[in-house]
């Protein structure tokens, strides 16, 4: 049996699980990449997600998100209003998943906006 203690405010440790420790999880159950490897696409950015301002040059972004349908019948991700990030809830309102961005001038689709990662939220 295996332990493992996750500390940190709520949302910070929900998503330390969603994206570092239930894929290591799944990749060691034998769960095949697309199950849990959130690297393997980049999905659509609508504007900027919280935080995405004054953000550190070289530095990764998480932020609480959704993904909302596209007229052409694909997903991309939306970002929540700041006012329904709670830091003392492990999930907030809206929030269906977590949108992964890489550090600012790494781009994983030229010519397609922002992109970024996406990783659901552990199902209850």
């Amino acid at each position: 049996m295996d332990l493992v203690g996750l500390g940190g405010k709520p949302l910070e440790t929900a998503a330390v699980y969603d994206i570092y420790l239930r894929p290591a999880l799944l990749a060691r159950l034998g769960a095949p990449g697309a199950a849990w490897d959130w690297s393997l696409a980049t999905w659509p950015c609508d504007g900027l997600l919280a935080g995405e301002l004054g953000r550190a040059p070289g530095s990764w972004l998480i932020q609480p998100a959704y993904r909302k349908p596209r007229g052409d019948g694909g997903l991309e991700i939306q970002g929540l209003r700041a006012g329904n990030v709670i830091p003392h809830l492990p999930c907030a309102p809206e929030q269906t998943g977590w949108a992964i961005l890489p550090p600012t001038g790494v781009s994983h689709a030229a010519g397609h906006g922002t992109r970024a990662h996406w990783q659901d939220v552990s199902p209850s």
